[in-house]
C-alpha cells in the first residue's frame, strides 16, 4: 500500500508538470567580501542590491528591481566579513563608519558617488547595533526613506551615499579609510 501511494504521488506530480517549462531556481550570485584594514573597527556596515525586477532576463546580471538595503554589521581591523549576493546581481553597494584608528572614533565615512540608500538613524542614540535591518520601500527616494520607519529617539531615517562595487571586476574591497 506504501509504495502505491509514492508511485501514486509521483505520477501525479509527473502530470502536474508536464507540458510547462519549470525555471530552475537562481543560483546566489558572487558575494560581496569587505575587509576592514583600517586600525580601528568598520561598524554600522550595510549593503544594498537590486532585486530582479519584471522585465529582467533569467541570465541578467544588471538587475533592475526593488532596491534592498540591510544592515548592520561591525567589521574588526584585519578581519573580512562576507555579504550574501542574493540576486546574482553584478553590482552591490556598501556604507559604514568607522571607530578609531585614521578617523576620530565615529566618525561616519561618507562615500562619493551618486548612489545612496536608506539606512537607520541611529546616531546619537544608545541603540544596539546589532540588531538588523532591511529597507525596501524606504530605497525609493530620499523622501520615502526619511519618512519610513523613523527612530522615534533620534529621528528619521538616513539617506545615505554609498560606494558601488562591480562583483564581476573585483568581489573584495580592501577598506583602509579611503
Amino acid at each position: 500500500m506504501r509504495v502505491l501511494g509514492v508511485t501514486l504521488a509521483l505520477g501525479i506530480l509527473f502530470f502536474s508538470t508536464a507540458g510547462r517549462t519549470v525555471e530552475p531556481a537562481l543560483a546566489a550570485g558572487t558575494p560581496l567580501v569587505i575587509c576592514n584594514q583600517t586600525a580601528g573597527t568598520l561598524s554600522d556596515v550595510a549593503v544594498g542590491y537590486h532585486s530582479t525586477g519584471v522585465n529582467d532576463a533569467p541570465d541578467s546580471r544588471i538587475l533592475t528591481g526593488p532596491f534592498v538595503s540591510t544592515g548592520w554589521v561591525r567589521i574588526l581591523h584585519g578581519q573580512c566579513a562576507t555579504f550574501a549576493n542574493p540576486f546574482n546581481a553584478r553590482y552591490m553597494f556598501w556604507w559604514g563608519a568607522v571607530a578609531g584608528g585614521i578617523n576620530a572614533p565615529g566618525t561616519v565615512w561618507n562615500a562619493s558617488g551618486d548612489q545612496s540608500f536608506c539606512i537607520p538613524n541611529v546616531y546619537g542614540a544608545t541603540a544596539d547595533m546589532s540588531s538588523s535591518f532591511t529597507f525596501e520601500d524606504e530605497n525609493v527616494s530620499q523622501s520615502a526613506c526619511e519618512s519610513g520607519r523613523a527612530n522615534p529617539r533620534v529621528g528619521p531615517n538616513i539617506w545615505a551615499r554609498v560606494r558601488k562595487v562591480d562583483l564581476e571586476v573585483n568581489a573584495q574591497v580592501n577598506f583602509d579609510g579611503n
